[in-house]
């Protein structure tokens, strides 16, 4: 009780202090949290409007590229998702 008292008057620092409070501890947390959104948040809003300016600007190769991808993910999936119908390797129903 008296170490933890001495230890939050000091200030020191609770994540590399282990006898810092956990009052510290979440503050510190809390502090270093907010700064990682925050600089998420920037970085998402400026790749956001990186697409936004691509899509305005190529908008048919936009969806050239979405549809692609679309289609590349649904062919694996059915591949996946498919089933055995014969006792052959799934390569071999499209040879």
């Amino acid at each position: 009780m008296q170490g933890e008292a001495n230890d939050t008057q000091s200030g020191g620092n609770a994540i590399g202090n282990p006898g810092g409070s956990i009052q510290d501890a979440m503050e510190a947390s809390r502090s270093r949290l907010a700064a990682v959104r925050d600089s998420v948040q920037q970085r998402s809003t400026e790749v956001l409007q990186g697409a936004e300016g691509y899509i305005q600007e190529r908008p048919f190769q936009a969806i050239i590229y979405a549809a692609s991808v679309g289609a590349v993910i649904g062919l694996v999936a059915g591949l996946m998702l498919g089933g055995e119908r014969s006792e052959s390797s799934w390569y071999r129903r499209f040879l």
